[in-house]
């Protein structure tokens, strides 16, 4: 989303843009690992955002912020810098700031981390849902909520899908997004209807290898009606997901996944888990079912249901698309970032 903000930047005339990408590491997994040269990214990205503020006229500052301690604690200096520099800080939050352990024995870090939320002048939240989310030791006067917003796709919808209903699930596999929840699920209900297929999409996730992936894909009992098929991306994922019937996508733990946003636009009906920001994209029962996260057992009938009735699911499909264009779209996104930083007012 960083990206898509920085993108949509560069296309308003009455605003100049410095961006600074600040990235660490491609592999996620990397991420938290120490090394120098992590340590002399780190200086030479403070060195170009003191330049920059120096050099010229800067009105506001938008970052994104990590809460895990460590990269907490390294992000935490350029809201230092911003303070000491007298510039407007605004801090885009895409992560759960509950994973940051304020109730730490290790008193220092806690009682740091509660200074530096004192710093920005703003904090936003990619959802509504989540402002009431988070800890009490943000200043509730400071948060507001803009919700992420995606290109839309123009998928192209079949006007009549035939054959087996498709279940699809589109995201990293990894074991807090729910795949091995939802795995369970198809076994059951694939030895169950015939007529469902269930299509796993994704990399694997932290702490899990392809070799393991295969090995698990290849152990049931119902050949092509359950598979997993890798990563997706571009004009292939918009092709899977417009020929889906149904988005499944049980995670633990959430922000505001931009895969419910995509699945929205292909005109796709969703079951969710009742999570982070997702209840603000999915309004349960008429665009889709939201249901406990690590409920296998509500998961399971809410699947059994859905796939009940086709032209039900293609009723809340539609729904969605409608839903996502007036209020996730690049547009609805783009007007909100304007308002928020005065841009051409």
């Amino acid at each position: 989303m960083s990206e898509q903000l920085a993108t949509v930047m560069r296309h308003w005339p009455d605003a100049q843009v410095h961006l600074i990408n600040a990235s660490y590491a491609t592999d996620r997994r990397q991420l938290g690992n120490f090394s120098w040269r992590k340590v002399l990214l780190w200086l030479s990205y403070l060195w170009r955002a003191l330049w920059i503020c120096c050099s010229r006229r800067v009105d506001s500052i938008v970052m994104t912020h990590s809460f895990f301690p460590g990269p907490f604690v390294k992000d935490s200096a350029f809201l230092w810098l911003a303070r000491l520099l007298g510039k407007r800080m605004l801090v885009w939050v895409h992560m759960d700031p509950r994973r940051f352990p304020w109730d730490s024995s290790r008193s220092w870090l806690a009682s740091y981390a509660r200074r530096v939320l004192r710093l920005p002048d703003q904090w936003i939240a990619c959802a509504p849902s989540l402002m009431k989310q988070w800890p009490s030791e943000f200043d509730r006067s400071k948060i507001r909520a803009i919700c992420n917003g995606i290109p839309d796709p123009q998928p192209v919808i079949p006007e009549q899908k035939h054959g087996p209903i498709r279940v699809v699930y589109l995201s990293s596999m990894t074991e807090e997004k729910g795949w091995q929840d939802l795995f369970a699920v198809a076994e059951l209900i694939c030895a169950e209807n015939e007529n469902v297929t269930f299509d796993f999409y994704g990399g694997p996730g932290a702490n899990e290898t392809q070799e393991h992936l295969h090995q698990v894909f290849a152990n049931h009992h119902h050949g092509k009606r359950l598979q997993w098929h890798g990563e997706v991306w571009g004009a292939r994922k918009l092709e899977v997901l417009s020929q889906a019937d149904l988005f499944c996508m049980p995670s633990w733990t959430e922000a505001f996944p931009l895969a419910v946003l995509e699945a929205m636009a292909c005109a796709l009906p969703v079951i969710a888990t009742r999570v982070g920001g997702i209840p603000d994209a999915i309004a349960d029962d008429s665009h889709g079912w939201l249901i406990k996260p690590q409920d296998r057992k509500s998961l399971a009938d809410t699947v059994r249901m859905a796939v009940l009735d086709r032209n039900k699911l293609g009723e809340m499909g539609w729904n969605n698309r409608q839903r996502f264009l007036k209020n996730f779209s690049l547009d609805a996104f783009d007007a909100q970032w304007k308002e928020l930083l005065h841009v051409g007012s």
